[in-house]
Formats: C-alpha cells, structure tokens, sequence
C-alpha cells in the first residue's frame, strides 16, 4: 500500500507541473475516494504542512546574533548569502553568541560567530602539533 508520505510528496510534484492547482486536488480527492484512502487524509495532510513548513524556512533567511543588525550589516549577509534584496529576513537575538552572526539560506549556513572562529583556530593548532 502507498504511504502517506509518498501520497503527500505525489500531490507536491503534481501541483508543481500543473497550471490549475484546483484541478489538482479535485483529482487528488477523487483518487483517494476511488481507493478508499480517505482514512490517510490527517496524516497527508500533516507531510503537507511539514513540507510548506520546510520550504518557507528555505526561503527565508534566518539570522542569529547577539545584538541588533543594521540595515549595512543585512544588506551585506545578504550579498554574502546570494539572497535577493527583497528575501524574508527572520532575526533572532541569542544572547549566548559572544560576538559575530550565523545565517542560513536555502541550506546553507555561514557562521561568522567569535565561538566558531576560536573552534577553528583550536582545532588548527591541535592539528599542527
């Protein structure tokens, strides 16, 4: 039998190539009827929700520092990034970064944090040892 899982990721993939996304779920809808897989519908609609989740987070770029960043500072995480100008920018403030910021877009990560940076240069002179 099909997983919801792979039900979910199916109507994902589909809504993707299709110009009519009502269409879509019609027929989506009608599908799970004609297989009596209506009792999948919560959990469908669960990997739908963690997958609309997923994918806003990829588009959004996620900064943590410890103190307020000017518009220069994000203008220029955002070059650093290749994220457009106008990208979602979520901050959060974590008092436990000492100094620096880490960022996240579209999977990838930059920490430029003083914690990062003295883990490197740790595991450099362990290594030259």
């Amino acid at each position: 039998m099909i997983s919801s899982k792979e039900l979910a990721l199916s109507c994902i993939e589909i809504t993707k190539i299709s110009d009519n996304t009502d269409d879509v779920i019609s027929s989506f809808i009608a599908f799970l009827g004609e297989y009596n897989l209506f009792f999948q519908l919560p959990s469908i609609l669960r990997y739908l929700e963690y997958h609309r989740l997923q994918e806003s987070q990829l588009k959004t770029l996620q900064i943590e520092s410890p103190f307020e960043i000017s518009e220069i500072l994000l203008e220029n995480i955002k070059v650093l990034m290749h994220a457009p100008k106008n990208v979602k920018v979520c901050h959060i403030q974590q008092e436990g970064l000492i100094g620096g910021f880490r960022a996240q877009y579209q999977g990838f990560v930059t920490d430029a944090s003083i914690l990062h940076n003295l883990q490197v240069l740790k595991k450099q002179l362990i290594k030259q040892q």
